[in-house]
């Protein structure tokens, strides 16, 4: 099993003003992964099931819902629920030229960077590779060459890189709502 706190908080930049608070992190059940599989048309295994039991209840400020919509108050678990019908209906993002279906691969939204860079997990697959789509360019589901601890990883190098200079100043209510699982 992989140790995503481990491997993360290793990536952390130091001096980064991003706060981590390891005691607050939690992943979620057995019985409650397996809720979430059914509520979201999902295959969980691999190194996201060991993400999700690790650290998807609440990331400790590890991942931040800036970009992680899981972690993000504004997105309850019905955004989740409803996320592989609403693409489904949307024919820019279903269609794809023909080339994959985003619905029977079983689609995780995992991030979207910089407005227009989605990051996906399609949980049929059992390889744990993340997918990309730029919504501003085009509908072109590409395969990345990252597992999602690779991602992870470097995500969380980038974050806390980015956020050394930054005076942070959110109250823990606020650091809550931003870093708690969504997904029940």
């Amino acid at each position: 099993m992989t140790d995503f706190v481990k491997e993360l908080a290793a990536c952390r930049v130091e001096g980064t003003q991003l706060p981590f608070y390891p005691e607050k992190v939690q992943g979620y059940t057995e019985q409650e992964l397996e809720l979430i599989a059914k509520n979201l048309n999902l295959d969980i295994h691999g190194q996201f099931r060991d993400f999700l039991l690790q650290i998807g209840k609440c990331s400790g400020g590890l991942l931040w819902s800036d970009e992680f919509y899981m972690y993000d108050y504004r997105y309850e678990k019905d955004f989740f629920i409803n996320y592989q019908k609403n693409i489904q209906e949307d024919d820019y993002m279903f269609d794809n030229q023909g080339k994959l279906d985003p619905v029977g691969e079983k689609i995780f939204f995992l991030s979207c960077e910089y407005e227009t860079y989605l990051y996906y997990l399609f949980t049929s697959e059992q390889d744990n590779y993340v997918w990309f789509l730029d919504s501003a360019e085009s509908a072109i589901w590409e395969k990345t060459n990252m597992t999602l601890l690779d991602y992870l990883k470097n995500y969380v190098f980038e974050k806390t890189k980015r956020n050394r200079f930054i005076d942070f100043d959110l109250t823990e209510e606020q650091i809550n709502r931003s870093i708690t699982g969504r997904l029940l």
